[in-house]
């Protein structure tokens, strides 16, 4: 049995790169599955034989695009309000520099050398020091938008 835990803010920005593939990939998964049920219904069934199988996996075909397009739907709002909620949790961080090594690293995805240069700071103070201060404010933004109330 797998336990579920809260995300963590640090999992949380790992995971964001992740969140932006499937959204894409759930996607593009879902219009394959909508183009299918397009082509499901110029099947001519007043022929003895179905071109494309039998008519028994057509109605197969049929329930697990329905059900399947649901539950891609399900998942591609999942992923965009956790994105959603991580682009609130940064744009409420009060310190503009942390703020930006947190966009440019976790949601461009950047290099550490990358982000240094546009920060116009060493790498080891911004993957060090900076990183930690960065990560703990978006922590604490992250746990004020995430709170049951």
């Amino acid at each position: 049995m797998k336990i579920k835990r809260e995300l963590t803010a640090y999992d949380v920005l790992n995971e964001i790169p992740y969140y932006l593939y499937r959204i894409e990939m759930l996607k593009k998964q879902l219009r394959e599955w909508q183009g299918e049920a397009y082509t499901i219904g110029a099947v001519d069934y007043s022929r003895d034989k179905i071109i494309g199988g039998l008519m028994q996996d057509l109605g197969d075909k049929i329930i697990k695009i329905e059900e399947g397009g649901e539950d891609i739907e399900t998942q591609i709002a999942r992923y965009e309000h956790r994105y959603k909620m991580a682009q609130k949790a940064l744009n409420t961080i009060p310190s503009f520099p942390h703020a930006r090594l947190i966009y440019l690293r976790y949601f461009q995805n950047k290099q550490w050398k990358e982000v240094a240069y546009d920060l116009d700071l060493s790498e080891s103070y911004v993957k060090g020091v900076m990183h930690r201060d960065a990560v703990g404010k978006f922590a604490i933004q992250w746990k004020l938008l995430t709170q049951v109330k």
